[in-house]
């Protein structure tokens, strides 16, 4: 194990002790984010979003309440985020299969293009976690790429 992966690897176990959860250690809001290693160098990044789809039936509020509690959509989102072998000096690489969505393209676009303008030896791998959870949400909010 060379000095990058003994560096990859800390900053990894660094990550996953330091809270139970990414939204713990971001102290974001709960939306299901997972981070799961598959080798040493290549990471799979999992968003996973409940959308609520509400029917305003005639029923009194909380059988209309129970009702709704079970119409859920779910979707995950997986990323793939893989290191070179030149890191920190060259940024890591996003991206995803099977492509569920325009945005979700888009967000790993986004990514990918912000690190070859500016990507910087200091960018943790925390920060990057981070940087593709912002990705992801301005793309999802994009109106010219909604579903």
């Amino acid at each position: 194990m060379n000095f990058s992966d003994r560096q990859i690897e800390h900053r990894y176990l660094n990550f996953v002790e330091n809270a139970p959860c990414i939204e713990d250690y971001f102290q974001i809001p709960h939306s299901k984010y997972k981070l799961t290693k598959l080798t040493m160098r290549e990471y799979k990044f999992e968003i996973r979003k409940e959308n609520g789809i509400f029917v305003g039936l005639d029923l009194p509020t909380e059988l209309r309440v129970y009702v709704n509690s079970f119409l859920y959509e779910i979707k995950v989102v997986s990323y793939k985020l893989t290191i070179p072998n030149d890191y920190p000096f060259k940024p890591p690489v996003w991206s995803i299969a099977p492509i569920s969505s325009k945005h979700d393209e888009l967000a790993v676009f986004y990514q990918n293009q912000r690190y070859r303008v500016s990507w910087s030896p200091v960018i943790t791998f925390e920060k990057d976690i981070l940087n593709m959870i912002d990705a992801y949400e301005t793309c999802e909010t994009c109106d010219d790429f909604k579903n």
